[in-house]
Parts: structure tokens; sequence; C-alpha cells
């Protein structure tokens, strides 16, 4: 591992000739609000530029080098993404300031020093951004903003900081705001190929705004991985859990259920990462993680179907009810069940019955008072008979 202090602008980003950063896709999505982080970070570049401090540190880029390509090579961002991708805005930002205001040289210095690889096509820009985010960021670095439709928070933060630093250019000068930026300072860390980059991420988010259990799963599966079999893997199987359930920590209770229907014990919340990991390994040994992250889909399509539908269902009122109730302690069972209807082992009208003596039994614990906690672990270990 090396660690030193670098200009983000000048030493990170321009002395990288050759070199493209890549935000992984088990990276949470980017989240810099524009009237928070950005607005302090913009705050913090123009005290640079009244003198009322000569620098300012913005945190640490970790990251280790993934492909190599004769002088081209990957450097994969392990924590870091979010500084990271606002300084690539900032960049696109004053090369069209520089634009706007014929200063060509200026523009054609950013474009080739920073922005670009000139003479590479694959490797072209020196930022390739999360799955999630590419298709928006894309539009900025070809430059064909007023063609976007969609909503985007790197747009709408790239227009919010084309706009602001417009109005510092002409408060100050376009060198002047350039020079301000080149004092903004990072510590870089470059990982070596025997560090545990998986638990370098965890040690490194274990403060500030935590991780949910979901969130370290996906870098769990995903971490070790080519940057091409993570992509495969996050539109084949986790993008589909992830529009199930847009919310991290909904994905983490369904994890939660899921666990408990192949192990039989319903793990806590704080323990789920552990427990998930501990499964994985043990499954990784004997199964292709293919059929496993299948299973997980077809579950969660069980977990949509039993609780978050609400439209005809062909197992008809005994469904109905099931999800009117909306009783999370059978989940596993239930989610169990599904699945060997699915499998064809056993019939519509056999699960219409077992959901029939479910809804029977909860509206009875509830018309009696009873505490359903005592028994949420319970049916997990039904699944065992």
């Amino acid at each position: 591992m090396k660690a030193s202090p670098k200009s983000i602008f000048e030493e990170f980003i321009k002395e990288a000739y050759g070199s493209q950063y890549v935000i992984p896709v088990y990276q949470r999505n980017y989240t810099w609000r524009k009237n928070k982080q950005i607005k302090q970070l913009l705050d913090d570049i123009e005290s640079i530029l009244k003198g009322d401090t000569n620098k300012h540190f913005m945190g640490t880029i970790v990251y280790n080098i993934g492909k190599i390509e004769f002088i081209v090579r990957e450097r994969i961002v392990v924590d870091g993404q979010q500084r990271l991708v606002t300084m690539f805005l900032i960049i696109y930002a004053l090369r069209n300031i520089a634009r706007d205001k014929d200063d060509n040289n200026i523009e054609m210095v950013l474009t080739n020093s920073y922005l670009e690889n000139p003479n590479e096509k694959k490797y072209k820009y020196r930022l390739l951004p999360s799955v999630s985010d590419e298709d928006a960021y894309s539009y900025i670095a070809k430059d064909m903003i007023s063609s976007y439709t969609g909503t985007s928070l790197i747009i709408d933060n790239y227009k919010y900081l084309y706009n602001s630093l417009t109005k510092l250019v002409d408060k100050y000068s376009l060198n002047e705001v350039i020079n301000a930026i080149r004092e903004l300072y990072i510590v870089c860390i470059e990982l070596d190929s025997d560090d545990d980059a998986q638990q370098i991420f965890e040690s490194i988010n274990s403060t500030g705004e935590k991780l949910t259990a979901a969130d370290l799963i996906r870098n769990y599966i995903l971490m070790k991985r080519s940057n091409s079999e993570q992509e495969e893997i996050y539109n084949k199987y986790w993008l589909k859990l992830e529009k199930i359930f847009p919310q991290s920590k909904q994905l983490a209770e369904f994890i939660r259920f899921y666990l408990a229907s192949k192990t039989y014990t319903l793990s806590s919340e704080k323990d789920l990462y552990d427990a998930f990991k501990s499964y994985w390994q043990k499954q990784i040994n004997n199964d292709n993680y293919e059929i496993i992250l299948t299973d997980m889909v077809n579950f969660a399509q069980h977990y949509n179907r039993l609780y978050l539908q609400n439209d005809f269902d062909e197992l008809g009122e005994a469904l109905k009810d099931y999800r009117k109730i909306q009783s999370y302690m059978p989940a596993p069972f239930a989610m169990s069940v599904m699945e060997h209807l699915r499998l064809q082992d056993i019939t519509n009208q056999q699960a219409k019955e077992v959901f029939q003596i479910l809804n029977t039994y909860l509206t009875r614990r509830y018309l009696a008072g009873q505490d359903s906690n005592a028994i949420s672990r319970f049916f997990p270990s039904f699944l065992k008979n």
C-alpha cells in the first residue's frame, strides 16, 4: 500500500496519462447533493480565491491497478468516488466555460491533459463511472447535455457547477479559478496486489454514512472479480434485485428473509452480513455463483408477489387476504411455498390452502393480542420438515 498527498487536479488526474479511473458496479450510486456537499466544495474553492486559505483537503481516494494494456491501465476506485466524479464534473464545466469565452488553449489543455486520453478509443475518457451513472455522464463527456431527457443527480450537479463556476470566473478570472482548484488536495492510496481490497473497503466505510448489509453483500459478491464480470453479474442479477427493492434497507430485509429460508435461522440485522458471507462460502464450494444469484432473484420475485404487488393473482382470495394482513413474520416460509409452487412440487390449490391456514393463524393471534415477535424465528425452522 502506497499513500501520498497529491493535488487531485494537477497530479492525481493530470499525471495519470493513459489511465482510466473505473468506478466499479459494487460502489453505491453517486449521491452528492448540490445544496450540501457541492456547495461546501465551491465555498472552499472561493476561500482559496479570497486568500482565506492556501489549500483544502478533500479526503482520501483509494484505488488498485486493474487491467493493463500496453500504456493504458485501469485504476479501480475502491473508495472516494464521490469526490473524484465531482472533480471531473468541475473540469468539464471549466472546459465548457473556456469554450464560451473562446479560450481555445485552455479548452484544449483541459480536454487532452485531464478529461481524455488522446488517440485512445476504448479508454478515451479518463473516468468510467458506475453502470447506474454511466449513461448520464456520457452526455456530459460527449457534450450532448441538451439532448438528455431523463433525471440524473450527475446532470443536475454539473449544471449547478457550471453556473456557479461561471459566476466565480466572472468575479475573478478563469486562470485564477483553475489555480485555486489546483490547491484541492487528497491523500491517494494505491493498494498492492496482496492488499485485501474488501477488508479495506469495509474498514473505510465503518465510519461516516453506514453502508447497509445489502451494500456490503453486493460488494462482497462483486469486488474480487474483473470489471467485465462485475458488470455482467450486476446487469444479469443484482439490477433485477434493485428494481424490486429500490431502497437498500428494503433489499437487506429481503436478503435476511431469503437467508432464513435457506439456513432455517433468522439472523439479526446486525449479523446479516456475516451470516450471508458464511452461507455464500459454504455454497460456492458446491455450486456455481449463478445458481445462488438466480435463486435469489426467484425468491425476490416471490417476495414481490407476496408483499409488493396488489394486482389480481391466480391464488385468489387467499393471497389477497395475506397481502392485506401484511405480516412479514412468515416471509421465509411463504417465499419457500411460492418456490415449491414455481417448481410445481405443489398445486395452486395446495398453495391456497397453506395461505388460508396462515391467514387464519395470523388473524387469530392479532385478535388475541399476541405479540408476533416471539414466533418470528419459528417459521424458518418449519421448513426443515
